[in-house]
């Protein structure tokens, strides 16, 4: 199994450098290596309005794309 740390998506396009356009060649890449797995933070939010979610919808080309080869994972669960 290959773990790929890629940085991470800033919600608000005005604080810091915007890497979506390098996160989405990095993704493309890794994941089609085989034994490859999408691993996918999100905090707790509805997750039809997640960025992260959006995000991944949008460089796959929708859901059924991309959540069959990811695992999602809930962080900060407790403080909501």
């Amino acid at each position: 199994m290959r773990f790929v740390d890629t940085p991470g998506i800033i919600e608000n396009q005005g604080t810091g450098r915007d890497n979506r356009e390098d996160i989405k060649r990095i993704l493309n890449d890794v994941l089609q290596k085989p034994n490859s797995k999408l691993c996918v933070l999100v905090e707790p939010k509805e997750f039809s309005t997640n960025g992260i979610i959006n995000f991944c919808d949008q460089t796959f080309g929708g859901k059924g794309k991309w959540t069959e080869n990811a695992i999602v994972i809930m962080t900060k669960f407790d403080t909501k």
